[in-house]
């Protein structure tokens, strides 16, 4: 089981506004870290969130795969059953968490998909949310440490050694989706709608903006983080934020971008884009992956409902 999901839909708010019977549902996203190179393919996953039907996202959902797709939106290309796909700085690796239906553990693979192995293997334990350090050499991720669904952030060697434990734990707080500065020089996380920066080391701890799913620029000077449905970007230091996407709810139907993650030459985000349409008692619920311009805003569609998209990150090439 993944952890306590953290971020209400547009959907789920109204649902709860009007007092409906059914339970609403938090969404749970994953931010990774981007390093600098050209533009490679898209790696995402086929897990999909609910707007409306449980309090919490299970892990194992069945269908759950690692595809990959050209920027475009072309050559769509299965690599591996797995969830949280991120690629090494060097884009030669891809980590990920696969999941027994129960707990979670990591997996590390070539680009291509064939070569995978654990990284990690606790029967009691869940981590999920990876992602590679600047240099390539440690993976950070969430942990459910306590077996009680609230996770820390901590860090891990590429070859299964040396955990450690980077944030404390704290009464029913979760540390969610860290993502690795280019540079090394700081991490980014989200903590209950709450994003902070800190060392590697897990020191200096600072918080920066309110919001979810973090992701730093290749160029380790700005944050994309998902906020009231929209991606907004902020200085890595602080500051003002400033909205980059506007996307429009209608009458019957609400959008939430989710899980950003900007490319190796910084000048596009790709998000995660979920659409809750009301049905009566319920919502239909349908998951794409979309990409929007750093510098214009405009939003390109990358894959259908159908394909759905979730947990996006664009390897770089060299």
């Amino acid at each position: 089981m993944r952890f306590p999901a953290r971020q209400l839909t547009p959907a789920a708010v109204a649902a709860a506004a009007l007092g409906l019977a059914a339970a609403v549902v938090l969404l749970i996203g994953s931010a990774h870290a981007a390093f600098p190179g050209r533009p490679g393919v898209i790696a995402f996953d086929s897990s999909a969130q609910s707007g409306g039907g449980e309090s919490e996202e299970t892990c194992g959902g069945e269908g759950d795969a690692i595809f990959t797709v050209h920027s475009d939106g072309s050559h769509r290309i299965r690599l591996a059953t797995g969830d949280d796909p991120s690629y090494s700085p060097n884009g030669k690796l891809i980590v990920f968490s696969v999941c027994d239906g129960v707990q979670e553990d990591l997996m590390v693979m070539r680009a291509d998909g064939s070569g995978a192995r654990k990284l990690t293997d606790t029967p009691k334990v869940s981590e999920n949310e990876p992602t590679f350090s600047a240099d390539g050499k440690r993976v950070y991720f969430a942990r459910d440490s306590g077996g009680k669904g609230y996770s820390q952030i901590y860090s891990i060697g590429i070859e299964g050694k040396g955990l450690k434990e980077l944030t404390a734990k704290r009464h029913e707080t979760s540390d969610n989706s860290p993502a690795a500065a280019a540079n090394g020089r700081f991490v980014v996380f989200d903590r209950e709608g709450q994003i902070y920066t800190m060392r590697p080391d897990g020191s200096h701890l600072t918080k920066l903006a309110s919001g979810w799913d973090p992701t730093v620029s290749p160029q380790s000077n700005r944050v994309a983080y998902s906020f009231r449905g929209q991606i907004y970007l902020i200085g890595a230091a602080g500051g003002g934020p400033r909205q980059l996407t506007h996307l429009r709810s209608g009458r019957f139907a609400d959008v939430t971008a989710l899980s950003p993650s900007y490319s190796p030459d910084g000048s596009w985000i790709a998000f995660a884009l979920e659409e809750s349409i009301s049905n009566g008692p319920g919502f239909n619920d349908s998951q794409k992956l979309d990409k929007v311009s750093v510098a214009t805003g405009k939003v390109v569609t990358l894959t259908k409902t159908k394909v759905g998209g979730f947990h996006p990150d664009w390897q770089p090439l060299h």
